[in-house]
């Protein structure tokens, strides 16, 4: 029974660890750029505060703090981290 489970979950695995290789690349490429991104957004939001516009500059900087290693790229992560636990569990179990 456990030999015909491995045949049955090898494609799966397989599609898994491809999808984690590839949401890891696509990961790092955005944490990259989002990082860029935020910090242009925290210089735009130093000159809002420089030009007395307090409410936009707090705006720039909620979305550069989002934007930062620790907002949606760290959500990212959490997400991937995810699916290596999923790939683990299920070959623990089968394998």
């Amino acid at each position: 029974m456990k030999f015909v489970l491995k045949i049955l979950l090898a494609p799966v695995m397989l599609i898994l660890a491809f999808l984690i290789w590839l949401c890891t690349l696509t990961l790092h490429i955005s944490a990259v750029l989002l990082n860029i991104l935020s910090v242009l957004l925290v210089l735009v939001s130093i000159f809002s505060f420089i030009d007395h516009n307090v409410k936009n500059g707090v705006i720039e900087l909620v979305a550069a703090f989002l934007l930062s290693p620790y907002g949606l790229p760290m959500l990212g992560a959490w997400l991937v981290a995810q699916l290596h636990l999923l790939r683990d569990w299920m070959k623990e179990k089968v394998y």
